[in-house]
């Protein structure tokens, strides 16, 4: 299975705001996907460089599974602005940097394998993202930050499971 080509060419300015929506969609659809608990998501500025932010609730362990669960929703905000034709590698730092530097610990002791590994998540969000249904719902999330900047994890999930009912 390869993965599809961007939906759209890349915009002018390198990262509006659809593109950060797309972004957050992109950790919200994988993530619920993998079955974490998703608490919010939102894109909304913070005062650390922040340009919206999503967030699972933290379990007691992190086993290999749940840490490539994790891993794989982390890459997956990244792969969601390349297939939407907007990458923005810079703007995703804060996720590669916390992947390279907390999560990958926990599954790869030798750091310079990390690299490698974190790209090989990366691929698995892309594929994830490739499939029309995944897709859809993450338009779907996306659409919905613009209109209201911010869901808790209720809302979200309740638009991926109707949003799974249309197609």
């Amino acid at each position: 299975m390869s993965v599809s080509e961007p939906v759209r060419p890349p915009a002018s300015p390198s990262h509006d705001l659809r593109a950060i929506a797309y972004h957050e969609a992109g950790h919200v659809v994988v993530g619920t996907l993998l079955d974490l608990n998703l608490l919010s998501t939102d894109i909304e500025r913070d005062g650390e460089g922040g340009r919206g932010h999503t967030h699972f609730a933290n379990p007691q362990r992190r086993d290999r599974d749940f840490v490539e669960r994790v891993v794989t929703t982390f890459m997956a905000g990244f792969a969601a602005e390349e297939r939407l034709g907007v990458p923005d590698p810079d703007g995703s730092g804060f996720d590669a940097d916390l992947t390279l530097r907390e999560w990958l610990q926990h599954i790869e002791p030798d750091e310079s394998r990390r690299p490698a590994l974190a790209e090989d998540f990366h691929q698995r969000a892309r594929l994830m993202l490739a499939e029309p249904a995944t897709w859809s719902d993450v338009e779907a999330v996306a659409a919905a930050l613009l209109s209201a900047r911010r869901l808790d994890g209720t809302q979200a999930r309740r638009l991926i499971q109707s949003n799974g009912q249309e197609a």
